[in-house]
This record gives structure tokens, sequence and C-alpha cells, in this order.
């Protein structure tokens, strides 16, 4: 399964890729037919760049909530609530240790 997903994502990343160089050379060849300014150009590949970053996280999102989803339905810990397990673990630790040490120096 992640597999799958690793490679549905790889495949993304690479048409995201091939988008970006299909872009640069349209406005390249708009720039070099004269269509378009070269400060033209560097606004539309800039405005390109914003979106494709809001596209990216929008993305992330998607794929964090799958994956946590996906985990969550498989009943695999959140690094949350394994964080939250160790320090609990952490404290009772401390708690033990001074509970031996009283006991060890009765007063």
């Amino acid at each position: 399964m992640f597999d799958s997903m690793r490679a549905l994502l790889l495949a993304a990343v690479g048409a995201v890729d091939l988008t970006d160089e299909k872009l640069r050379a349209i406005v390249e060849d708009l720039v070099r037919r004269g269509e378009i300014a070269a400060d033209e150009a560097r606004d539309l590949r800039a405005r390109w760049a914003q979106r494709r970053a809001s596209r990216d996280e929008e993305l992330d999102d998607r794929i964090r909530a799958v994956v946590d989803e996906t985990l969550g339905r498989r009943n695999v810990a959140s690094h949350a609530s394994v964080a939250d397990l160790q320090a609990r673990v952490d404290a009772l630790e401390q708690a033990v240790t001074a509970l031996i040490a009283s006991d060890a120096h009765p007063r």
C-alpha cells in the first residue's frame, strides 16, 4: 500500500517538474518571438511558482490526511501519542526512582 502511495507521489512530482519545464520553454519561446517582454516572462514565472507552491501545500495536506486516516484505520500510533506516552513513562520512572531513594534512606 505504501509502495503504491509512494509511486503516486513520485508520479505527481514528475508531472509538476515536466509542467514547469514546459512552461519555461513556452515562455522563453514567447519572449524569443517578441510576443511578451522579458519582465512579463519573469512575472509570469513568479506567479506560476507562487500557484505551484500553493498547490504543493494543498497536495501535502491531502497526502497527510490520507496517511493519517490510513494509519488510524490500521490502529498505528501517531508520533504525538508515542511522545505523550514517552513523557508519561519518563515521569513514572522519576517517581519510582524517588520512591526507591526514599525507601533506601528512611528518615
